[in-house]
């Protein structure tokens, strides 16, 4: 069976504008096999981390800003995977608002705040003095651009890059088969 989920790898902070080409390239889209062992990884790294993360949300650091997290929604028997921004805790559950018009579902909207559930995390992200962390589907399709592709995305944001993220740890990959299309979006906020 061939599933297809929809990664929008939307960058929180300023993008510049995308070029008029309408290849996949251009608008940040790019097919990766779903079974492919870096991307699940990316997976498992960002939920066995989300602890890192849901704890500097709640610190309130003046040097951290532009918390995000990932989450999937449906379309039929695909999955769209939106960031959310602006994440709280409040009443014992989990906010977040839905930070770019989504491509395919219909779950939800640009702009409207969601609760959403920790366990569906699939990726998350924040800057702490001007350097991403978390953030690593982000980090694979970084990694996987072409040297131009890169230098241009490296340009279009305002924050660094390391090479290692300082949450990292060694994940298991796991499989599954099917294709899996992963987007960054430079036309969003």
């Amino acid at each position: 069976m061939r599933l297809t989920l929809f990664i929008l790898l939307i960058i929180i902070l300023s993008f510049s504008a995308c070029t008029s080409e309408d290849t996949s390239a251009s608008k940040g889209i790019y097919d990766v096999e779903a079974g492919d062992p870096e991307m699940l990884a990316t997976m498992r790294k960002a939920r066995a981390t989300l602890p890192h993360f849901l704890a500097a949300v709640q610190q309130h650091d003046s040097a951290s800003s532009n918390f995000a997290v990932k989450l999937p929604y449906a379309d039929g028997d695909e999955m769209e995977y939106i960031w959310l921004g602006k994440p709280a805790f409040e009443s014992g559950k989990w906010y977040g608002t839905v930070d770019n018009t989504p491509e395919y579902t219909h779950e939800v909207k640009e702009g409207e705040r969601v609760a959403f559930d920790t366990a569906k995390v699939a990726d998350w992200n924040y800057t702490k003095s001007g350097e991403l962390i978390g953030g690593y589907s982000i980090r694979l399709l970084r990694n996987r651009m072409k040297p131009e592709e890169r230098a241009k995305f490296d340009k279009s944001i305002s924050w660094i890059i390391k090479q290692k993220a300082a949450t990292e740890s060694s994940v298991a990959a796991f499989c599954f088969s099917g294709s899996l299309l992963l987007r960054w979006d430079a036309n969003s906020k």
